[in-house]
């Protein structure tokens, strides 16, 4: 297995396991993948996983629609006056 195909075999696994659908972290993947192919570095030392995660994560935020959201947990918005 390539390092590519680790990072798409393994940001897939761990973003479906956190609640997003299976498109949508195809998708997040697929950025994490690119990333990685234009990256010279990590942020840290053995990192470079993290960090095309941590861009998978954020494409997966913003294209999931807001209806397939986790509600809110009460802490902002719903105050009574």
């Amino acid at each position: 297995m390539n390092p590519i195909e680790f990072i798409r075999k393994n940001v897939v696994t761990q973003l479906v396991g956190e609640g997003f659908s299976e498109d949508v972290a195809r998708g997040g993947a697929e950025e994490a993948v690119d990333l990685y192919r234009r990256m010279s570095q990590a942020s840290r030392k053995g990192r470079i996983y993290d960090d095309c995660l941590t861009q998978a994560r954020q494409y997966c935020r913003f294209n999931t629609p807001k209806h397939l959201k986790g509600g809110s947990n009460g802490k902002r918005g719903n105050r009574a006056v």
